[in-house]
């Protein structure tokens, strides 16, 4: 994770293999968030005093390594991005971005 990101394209490309990921809230993340019901766990980052919530991180990385993961897990993951094709994706952003105008 990064403290500010125009991406992050991995995050897409790790749930598109059924990854779980856990990263700060920048970018892309944050619409994967919201808009996925699995896979895509964010925790806090303070820009402007550079304090994260590492914590948060933490715990959710152990929860997900004490935890096992079905095949059947890894393709909900893998389902819940499947529509982002690059074409659907910057749709998705316009779109978005549209709703603020």
């Amino acid at each position: 994770s990064a403290r500010c990101e125009g991406g992050p394209v991995s995050a897409i490309e790790a749930m598109s293999l059924g990854i779980d990921i856990v990263s700060t809230d920048v970018g892309v993340v944050k619409f994967l968030e919201k808009h996925t019901n699995t896979g895509c766990h964010t925790f806090d980052y303070n820009k402007k005093w550079h304090i994260a919530d590492t914590e948060s991180a933490v715990r959710k990385i152990q929860e997900l390594y004490r935890t096992s993961r079905t095949y059947e897990d890894r393709l909900e993951v893998r389902q819940s991005i499947v529509e982002l094709t690059t074409d659907n994706w910057v749709n998705e952003i316009f779109n978005a971005a549209n709703e603020f105008i």
